[in-house]
């Protein structure tokens, strides 16, 4: 552990605490607001990608970084749009119905999911360990998701389809990542997050088509409920800080732990946010129940035996 970077570790258990704490102010903002200034998932989402592609593509033009050359544009482009389009409104759509706890710790599930993907597109084959370890993270997650007191507070059926949701968070993130790793390797950090934002911003207008032309509705209303949030005076200082924690202050030190750390330790640190939303649920009132704080423990440790790491 010597040979670690103290400041790596300090960064990427930085970028889980502002993800759990963004994540409980969106959940809040999700709770509270009235139903007709409320805004979708999806416009949450396109508030908080848009506000950090602004910082970070300022960023890029005062650092005047080379831009990626097409394929790795492409790649980017598509990563952006699975992890921060799909993946993050499948995660805002599931804190909604089934509480911001269990789809932190469903989300975990993105872990193995990602080591199976490298398996099947990469040849990186697991070990024992790391197949074993699958099963922990996934047993942590049913305790999570078997807690009495956690599901008192939503109704089973959507608290079901949050599951769902949460699950599909997992899967899409999981593939983002190993995507996002094959295209950016060798592109700066500033360029890479930037394309990838906008892949993010773009893609949510497109969903927004395709789902209206999907339900035979008019895409221009759907277009409309998406960007209802900017149309919405009264929802922009709580999206504005909610989007600061997730998508600005917590991508530096995300990418700070990717640059120091191997890919294990910082996966491992990003991991944390589950644990970070205990004591910020317990500061605001919330009372987990047993199995919930037992469920978070054991998840995190079969991740750490996913990563399959060795101090």
């Amino acid at each position: 552990m010597n040979d670690l970077s103290t400041w790596g570790i300090v960064m990427g258990l930085t970028s889980a605490f502002t993800w759990a704490l963004s994540s409980f102010l969106f959940d809040r903002i999700f709770r509270n607001t009235p139903p007709q200034t409320r805004p979708s998932a999806a416009g949450a989402n396109l508030f908080k990608n848009s506000l950090a592609l602004g910082v970070f593509a300022l960023g890029w033009l005062l650092w005047s970084e080379a831009a990626p050359s097409g394929e790795d544009f492409r790649g980017l482009l598509l990563s952006g749009f699975l992890g921060f389009a799909l993946a993050d409104t499948f995660f805002f759509v599931a804190i909604g119905l089934c509480g911001v706890q269990l789809a932190a710790m469903i989300g975990l599930l993105n872990v193995p999911v990602a080591t199976l993907l490298s398996w099947a597109l990469l040849g990186e084959r697991p070990t024992a360990t790391v197949v074993a370890s699958m099963g922990i993270v996934l047993t942590g997650v049913i305790l999570v998701i078997l807690d009495q007191r956690e599901q008192a507070h939503h109704d089973a059926k959507q608290r079901r389809l949050g599951v769902m949701f949460a699950v599909a968070n997992a899967i899409v993130l999981a593939y983002s990542v190993v995507k996002g790793h094959e295209s950016g390797g060798h592109v700066a950090t500033s360029v890479a997050t930037t394309v990838r934002l906008l892949g993010g911003v773009v893609g949510a207008f497109l969903v927004a088509v395709i789902w209206g032309l999907q339900r035979k509705r008019n895409p221009v209303a759907e277009v409309r409920e998406l960007t209802r949030p900017y149309r919405t005076r009264s929802l922009w200082k709580s999206l504005a800080i909610a989007s600061l924690f997730g998508s600005v202050l917590g991508l530096f030190p995300y990418h700070e732990a990717l640059r120091l750390l191997p890919g294990g330790v910082s996966a491992l640190t990003f991991a944390c946010t589950p644990l970070f939303l205990l004591p910020i649920g317990l500061a605001t009132g919330d009372r987990p129940g047993w199995k919930t704080i037992v469920g978070t423990l054991v998840g995190l440790v079969g991740v750490a035996g996913v990563l399959d790491l060795k101090f």
